[in-house]
């Protein structure tokens, strides 16, 4: 009877200890790795009444991505995807010299400021009832924290002063600076996935991140960044 009991605690205990990898397993329907290219830009606007007509000309940069990421929930529609990820983004700008008796440009230079972030999206994926392969949608928020600033350097090229000499001039963004460490953004996209081919499932998506709210530090002006992420990945 001892002997019984005793079998029934352990097969207890064994079933209670193997639970959390049960339910682990049955939420957890893949994990995998990213890599991506995103084109970028940082819509800035003055907040002053004053100031509201200068406008703050900026373009589009090219960066990198690279993420992890983790799919749960194994239902015919839907599923979760949590990733990390490390995103190079920022803007371009664009700046002139003139002279003071010369209203025209004598001098043009671009400036490339670069804001690399480490993102974390929570995402609804939506598929084909049962389809693990095909198109899919993807949405949802988006928390993401700068973790490096690198302001853009104008190299304006030789120029003639209105003293007739040659110079040439350089000069630093300060748009940077001001940028807020962390900021809430939300994620808008669509995917297709192939069948699996050696055991991996791969993934080509298109994603839409833009920000919830003005991420500024300073009330002076506002900025809101814009992303067009290109994603492939690989699920294990």
């Amino acid at each position: 009877m001892k002997a019984q009991t005793r079998s029934r605690c352990l097969l207890s205990a064994a079933l209670f200890m193997m639970l959390p990898f049960v339910v682990h397993a049955q939420l957890l329907k893949g994990a995998g790795v990213k890599i991506g290219v995103n084109s970028s830009n940082t819509r800035i606007t003055y907040t002053r009444a004053d100031l509201q007509d200068l406008k703050i000309g900026t373009g589009r940069r090219t960066g990198i991505n690279i993420a992890g990421y983790a799919e749960w929930l194994t239902t015919p529609v839907f599923s979760i995807v949590t990733q990390v990820e490390y995103a190079q983004r920022g803007f371009s700008e664009e700046a002139v010299i003139t002279l003071p008796d010369n209203p025209e440009p004598v001098a043009t230079a671009e400036a490339n400021s670069r804001l690399d972030y480490v993102s974390l999206p929570v995402l609804v994926k939506l598929r084909l009832p049962h389809a693990n392969a095909g198109p899919y949608l993807i949405l949802g928020p988006r928390m993401d924290f700068l973790v490096n600033r690198v302001a853009g350097e104008f190299d304006f090229s030789p120029y003639v002063n209105q003293l007739g000499s040659l110079v040439k001039e350089s000069a630093t963004s300060g748009w940077v600076d001001f940028f807020a460490d962390r900021y809430l953004g939300g994620t808008a996209g669509v995917g297709f996935a192939s069948a699996r081919l050696a055991g991996m499932l791969v993934q080509l998506e298109m994603r839409y991140n833009f920000d919830v709210a003005d991420n500024a530090e300073i009330d002076l002006f506002e900025a809101k960044n814009r992303a067009l992420d290109l994603w492939l990945g690989v699920q294990f």
